[in-house]
């Protein structure tokens, strides 16, 4: 898939703007915007490996986990994207990891909104990630007890961070990490 726009969409399900099951796909140079889903506001993956590359990924709502972008038991390279200005009424405003690993390069996580949960710009829970050379600011954890404004690993989650600069972001406890 490349050179797309998905705008204007939602799901009753997961995956607003665009749902890869059990799939092996390269997605580049798209625009994901304005879309809701319970799961994965924006893009929702499960049980795949993707690569998403040079992505605008925002204003997407999710009523669960993953406004602009959710992954369950997947694999994700994503590179050159910038994710912006999407929330989820609990946890990863701008992505939620969970049972995966996630390969995050020179990429923009910015001013997303986690509602009533955890890591408003990045949620991982049981899940690896990789993040280099990326700019992580202006995330919100709202919410009483909220952890992770820019980040949150729950107690099995790892993350590789490097390069890279977690700023302006909030949360109850964490503002960063």
């Amino acid at each position: 898939l490349e050179h797309l726009i998905l705008k204007n969409n939602s799901s009753s399900t997961d995956g607003g703007g665009l749902s890869c099951i059990l799939s092996n796909s390269t997605i580049s140079n798209i625009v994901v915007t304005n879309n809701t889903a319970i799961k994965g506001g924006g893009i929702d993956l499960k049980n795949s490996e993707v690569v998403i590359e040079s992505a605008t990924i925002y204003s997407n709502t999710s009523t669960n986990n993953g406004g602009g972008l959710s992954m369950n038991n997947s694999i994700l390279n994503l590179l050159n994207a910038q994710i912006f200005e999407n929330s989820s009424l609990n946890d990863g405003g701008g992505i939620y990891i969970s049972y995966s690993d996630a390969y995050i390069l020179e990429s923009q996580i910015l001013n997303n909104t986690s509602t009533n949960g955890n890591g408003g710009g990045i949620s991982l829970f049981d899940a690896h990630s990789e993040i280099m050379n990326c700019h992580i600011d202006g995330n919100i954890a709202d919410g009483w007890a909220s952890v992770g404004g820019g980040i949150f690993l729950n107690s099995t989650a790892t993350s590789d961070i490097k390069y890279s600069l977690v700023s302006n972001n909030s949360a109850f406890y964490g503002g960063g990490i």
